[in-house]
């Protein structure tokens, strides 16, 4: 997907999450402009990307593959 997609941004926290958050002093952590960056102004490890967006849309594969959960019952969708 990110091959397919030039417009791909990520976010190093969980950008809907409202709780205080001991690494935040007890607050929670700042939101706003800079919260998603794009993969070229990304300066943090992969490990820590927490969320992924696709700003305006998100070109799929040809063959894609869907489940409920990440053990399985895996269906393939034809496009």
């Amino acid at each position: 997907m990110l091959e397919l997609n030039n417009n791909v941004q990520f976010c190093h926290l969980n950008s809907g999450a409202t709780r205080c958050h001991p690494s935040y002093s007890g607050n929670a952590p700042t939101r706003g402009k800079n919260t998603f960056r794009k993969a070229s102004q990304y300066t943090r490890s992969i490990t820590s990307v927490a969320e992924v967006t696709f700003i305006g849309g998100c070109e799929l594969p040809e063959n894609v593959w869907i489940g409920l959960n990440p053990t399985g019952n895996w269906e393939k969708v034809i496009r």
